[in-house]
């Protein structure tokens, strides 16, 4: 059996101060240079996070909570919130799959 010290001993040892260790360089950003995720870099520009599918399904609810008979129209939605169809079927293909909602019609979908 072994004993513990021998197995908290190293196999070998780096020299990090030696002259040999370098660090890569990379492109020489430092921290407070690296734009923020919720920083765009140009105004007309969206973010990862604008465009998130989490932010899209709260929009889309919301679209959902102002509808007066709780019925929307697929092809309004992804106009009004300014996004390809597909984006709005990943959302509706979840929300349908846990019967939070259900299809009424072909491009329409009713709150449950």
């Amino acid at each position: 059996m072994l004993s513990f010290s021998l197995l908290l001993q190293a196999k070998r040892k780096l020299d990090l101060e030696g002259p040999e260790f370098r660090t890569p360089k990379g492109k020489g950003r430092t921290l407070a240079q690296v734009p923020s995720p919720r920083t765009p870099k140009s105004p007309g520009e969206k973010t990862r996070y604008d465009t998130s599918l989490g932010l899209l399904t709260k929009k889309f609810i919301r679209l959902l909570n102002e509808s007066p008979d709780g019925v929307v129209d697929l092809n309004r939605a992804a106009e009004v919130l300014e996004v390809q169809k597909r984006r709005i079927y990943d959302i509706t293909n979840v929300l349908e799959g846990i019967q939070l909602i259900r299809k009424k019609s072909k491009n329409h979908i009713q709150w449950m």
